[in-house]
């Protein structure tokens, strides 16, 4: 099993690395890749494969909560940690619709200027588009073509803007959602991306998925990669096929995608 998309350099799952380790051995995550969101965390990001023996893939990017705030020269800043890194994604990057703030029109430069680097450095891109996905097709589309490949992170939106995104070359993950009945959407979407666009992830340390297993008692809520285990279980069952199947199939997207091949830390 490959996670396609976590945060393990979240301030809530700070020391709790030989917790998380023992859990991710045991279930048999073969890889994380884990996403940056604003410049405060990609020094930790940068540090985080000497931290664990499983495989960790780094991805750096400005996460749009973040995209109002940002210091002078950030995207410089962001150009040299993707230059020290050359198998690092740009990541997490978008549009949101969650929040008030930052609004929307302050999200488009540093979310193009992004988009910018990943067709310079010919890097692939991992998405947010939560509650905004049609607005993130419109800005998206002019770069699709373009990009070395773009990953739709917790999609959650319609069957028909699914297919406009597949119709660019779109990759599709899908996390906890697809473990909750109420989250309609996302359930239905995973039925309809093909077999070779989907992967999973954990959004780690968020959306714990319906039946996971909690990091320790006082954090029962913590989300950690190895529940990846609970989402491929649900996604197999809602699209019908064996999870052995479904395991292999995403874990060789991620790599496509990701272009991870190696199997230890740098």
């Amino acid at each position: 099993m490959f996670d396609a998309h976590a945060h393990l350099q979240d301030k809530r799952l700070a020391g709790r690395e030989r917790e998380i380790e023992s859990l991710v051995l045991a279930s048999g995550i073969s890889g994380v890749c884990t996403c940056g969101t604003a410049p405060d965390d990609w020094a930790d990001v940068e540090a985080l494969p000497a931290c664990y023996t499983f495989p960790v893939y780094r991805a750096f990017g400005v996460h749009p909560w973040y995209a109002g705030a940002l210091p002078n020269e950030w995207d410089e800043t962001l150009k040299d940690f993707l230059l020290r890194h050359p198998d690092a994604a740009v990541g997490e990057i978008g549009l949101d619709g969650i929040r008030s703030t930052p609004p929307a029109d302050s999200q488009y430069g540093v979310f193009e200027r992004q988009l910018d680097l990943a067709v310079e450095l010919n890097r692939p891109v991992v998405l947010h588009g939560a509650k905004v996905w049609g607005l993130l097709l419109d800005r998206l589309a002019p770069y699709a073509g373009k990009l070395r490949g773009f990953l739709l992170h917790g999609f959650g939106a319609s069957r028909e803007l699914l297919q406009r995104f597949l119709d660019l070359g779109a990759y599709v993950s899908f996390g906890g959602a697809v473990t909750h009945p109420r989250c309609v959407r996302a359930r239905e979407a995973l039925l309809a991306v093909p077999d070779d666009r989907l992967l999973l992830e954990t959004d780690a340390p968020d959306f714990f998925p319906d039946d996971g297993l909690p990091l320790t008692p006082d954090l029962n809520r913590v989300n950690h990669p190895a529940n990846l285990a609970s989402v491929l279980r649900h996604a197999a069952e809602l699209r019908g096929i064996d999870a052995s199947t479904l395991e292999a199939q995403t874990e060789q997207n991620a790599r496509t995608f990701f272009g991870a091949t190696s199997t230890k830390n740098d």
